[in-house]
């Protein structure tokens, strides 16, 4: 008796499909059941009935589907398949299971997981199976900094880059959970940074910085404005490590920025005139870390970066936080706060009502 168990995706519905065939079916196994266990909970059970059986001893497996977004909810995501008395089938028959669902469930290594899930040019393109093998590599690699913080990030970006007004409560949910292992391991993150001195690995710096940005729009969806505050101080920390983790110098000066509009917001005005000032003066040394024949992308950044400092500049001048010469223009009339203008999601958070504190604030100093 040989069984197979095929999986797939519907990324749209974000629904998984289980769905198979029996060869050779043992005459005992016939009118009972086999059940695949996703985290030690029945994803999906097959009723091996009498009728199903063709001449050839065949027997197909009526497909079922489950929500993807209850495998995120397990804190364990080994797959099992058993027979009607929870018995192991793979002890006495030959199981196959097939298909990405599968493969993202069953990542083993570190190598495994940065291939299918974090590498732009080899990872999976649904969305779905992103989430799923990132889950998978927190859970089975707890004490692999750089893989449990990269798969938070992923698992993240998934949350930000779905429209902001289709959130369900779950997906709130589970941005709450990341925020919350987050403020964990940011701590463990910088003190890896300050155990490497002079030379820190780049590796902790880029996926501390990437966590702290992700994590912390996710606590503003969920307007946990300390939470966030906590999270985009990393930032102003960590900018003379840039050239450590070129990657990050985007997410320096966005976090400080978001920062110092946070501060600004609590009314800790010396607060916000710091993380505003670091950020414009972040620009030194990410554009001398960059190599700027590298590739067409970093002239892109850069070019990203400087919107962002910018804003940096445009908020010092109009909430106030630094003396400048009035006899000296320093910004044109109509020049507001704009935070359409950078690169991130903090805008689209604005325009669904969340962070409601950070709108007002804006919008009481003529900014969006």
């Amino acid at each position: 008796m040989e069984v197979t168990i095929a999986s797939d995706v519907d990324n749209a519905r974000r629904m998984l499909r289980f769905s198979g065939s029996v060869i050779d079916v043992d005459a005992a196994m016939v009118g009972t059941e086999i059940s695949l266990l996703i985290g030690g909970e029945a994803a999906a059970t097959f009723s091996l009935a009498p009728d199903r059986v063709a001449a050839d001893g065949r027997m197909p497996l009526d497909p079922v589907e489950i929500e993807s977004g209850r495998l995120l909810r397990l804190q364990d995501l080994r797959v099992d398949v058993v027979d009607t008395y929870g018995r192991a089938l793979q002890r006495h028959v030959a199981v196959s299971l097939t298909g990405d669902v599968f493969r993202a469930l069953a990542l083993d290594t570190p190598e495994a997981f940065h291939e299918l899930i974090q590498l732009h040019h080899s990872r999976f393109t649904s969305p779905v199976l992103l989430e799923l093998g990132a889950w998978a590599a927190v859970l089975r690699f707890p004490e692999d900094f750089v893989v449990r913080n990269a798969g938070l990030v992923v698992l993240a970006h998934r949350i930000l880059e779905r429209p902001f007004e289709t959130l369900e409560p779950a997906d709130l949910g589970r941005a709450n959970d990341i925020v919350r292992m987050a403020l964990e391991d940011i701590v463990l993150g910088e003190a890896l940074i300050a155990e490497g001195g002079e030379a820190p690995d780049w590796r902790h710096v880029r996926w501390t910085v990437s966590l702290a940005t992700v994590a912390g729009y996710l606590a503003l969806l969920n307007n946990r404005y300390t939470d966030a505050a906590t999270l985009f101080a990393v930032h102003a920390r960590q900018v003379p490590n840039v050239r450590f983790a070129k990657v990050s110098a985007l997410n320096l000066v966005l976090g400080c920025f978001t920062h110092g509009l946070l501060m600004s917001a609590f009314g800790m005005r010396e607060e916000a005139r710091d993380s505003f000032s670091t950020g414009l003066e972040a620009v030194k040394p990410v554009v001398a870390a960059q190599n700027l024949f590298e590739n067409v992308w970093v002239i892109g950044d850069l070019i990203n970066v400087m919107a962002a400092a910018r804003q940096c500049f445009i908020a010092l001048v109009r909430l106030k936080l630094r003396p400048f010469d009035p006899a000296q223009p320093v910004i044109d009339p109509g020049q507001q706060i704009d935070t359409g203008l950078l690169k991130g999601p903090l805008r689209a958070i604005l325009n669904a009502g969340h962070a409601p504190l950070l709108a007002a604030h804006l919008a009481a100093c003529g900014g969006r």
